[in-house]
């Protein structure tokens, strides 16, 4: 086994010690992993790309101790959560581009992201009882997307506008009204190749840009919606 580059555990556990099986293994596709993980030395060093949506993982998941280990991770992907309450501890993960927290619906809180440096993108879509960004955000100077369509935000981060390479913002079907930041709103006008989608928000001077509606027939979909089509 210690040659696998790709392994798929739906809705499988894994007991005992792997120490010296994995440690080739670029890519783990693990949708439904328990809630208790029974492995031990899972030597996760070399992964990129990890898939535990659906999961029953939550902040206190004794798995997330063989996980911290994957310094080269660059996808964490966490679709469909339900028990995540609060982000896991993310300081590990300093080769992290891509974070889907999508349809993480009982998420009310971001946990500290400032060591995230090399993040493109965050995908928050329809986690319904989040309602604050953390304000480091603007801090992630490598941020190019940020989508928050179907929760509960009401305002961005001012810092946010500090993000140079942010180029698509998504707030469609929002909960509640949201109020973009001046400093936001010059950031996207400057950046002709920037775009901003949103439903019920107030957005001031971005004339130039393509705004969409909650009528918009046509609507982005991610690339890194789907981690099968991420490159490793």
């Amino acid at each position: 086994m210690s040659n696998i580059r790709f392994l798929r555990l739906d809705q499988a556990n894994l007991e005992g010690n792997f120490k010296g099986l994995l440690s080739s293994l670029r890519w783990l596709h693990w949708q439904g992993c328990p809630r208790n993980l029974g492995a031990q030395n899972l030597d996760l060093e070399k992964l990129v790309i990890l898939d535990l949506s659906w999961s029953k993982v939550h902040e206190k998941w004794n798995g997330w101790s063989e996980i911290e280990k994957a310094g080269n991770l660059k996808v964490l992907n966490l679709t469909g959560c339900v028990d995540l309450i609060r982000t896991p501890d993310l300081s590990h993960y300093k080769r992290l581009e891509r974070l889907i927290l999508e349809k993480c619906n009982r998420l009310v809180e971001i946990g500290s992201v400032k060591s995230l440096e090399s993040l493109v993108s965050l995908n928050l879509r329809f986690c319904t009882e989040l309602n604050k960004l953390p304000e480091e955000l603007g801090f992630l100077m490598s941020l190019e997307e940020i989508l928050i369509d179907g929760t509960a935000v009401q305002e961005i981060p001012a810092s946010v506008g500090h993000l140079k390479n942010l180029t698509r913002f998504s707030a469609r079907n929002c909960l509640s009204s949201i109020q973009l930041p001046d400093s936001i709103s010059r950031l996207i006008e400057a950046e002709s190749s920037s775009e901003v989608e949103v439903s019920k928000p107030i957005i001031p001077n971005i004339l130039p840009l393509r705004v969409s509606t909650a009528n918009t027939k046509e609507c982005y979909k991610s690339p890194f919606h789907d981690p099968g089509r991420t490159p490793v």
